[in-house]
């Protein structure tokens, strides 16, 4: 998973990634990168997942369909209303129709395609840009 930065990141210390049922973070579920580690230092902008990375949230009954980016200082993590986000597209015979994606106060577009075509595996780059201030 890769993203671009908001313009000021002077108040975040890292990013999680997480995945969860719906974009209010609902079931969120922090994935890990590839060493276990959960936390994203700044400057970093990607998550290398663990090769074991599946598809779900922290209730089985709740699928996970979204992915977000959340950033992360002393006070906590930011609030999934404000995180950058976008749908998680995966099995499906037919292409995606044009995905709207909500334009959220600290960045102007957020894009990610699942690459990985097994079932319940999630890979790809997420990316998303700072809005015009």
């Amino acid at each position: 998973v890769r993203w671009f930065p908001p313009g000021n990141t002077s108040q975040i210390t890292s990013y999680a990634v997480s995945i969860a049922f719906d974009e209010s973070g609902t079931y969120g579920n922090r994935l890990h990168d590839q060493n276990f580690q959960l936390n994203v230092p700044v400057g970093t902008n990607q998550m290398i997942l663990h090769d074991r990375t599946w598809r779900n949230t922290t209730n089985a009954d709740y699928p996970a369909n979204w992915l977000l980016v959340l950033a992360s200082n002393s006070a906590g993590l930011q609030n999934a209303s404000s995180a950058a986000k976008i749908p998680l597209y995966d099995e499906s015979l037919s292409e995606p129709s044009l995905i709207e994606f909500e334009q959220v106060s600290m960045f102007g577009f957020v894009d990610f395609e699942d690459t990985d075509q097994r079932y319940g595996i999630v890979a790809g780059v997420g990316r998303w840009a700072p809005s015009e201030v």
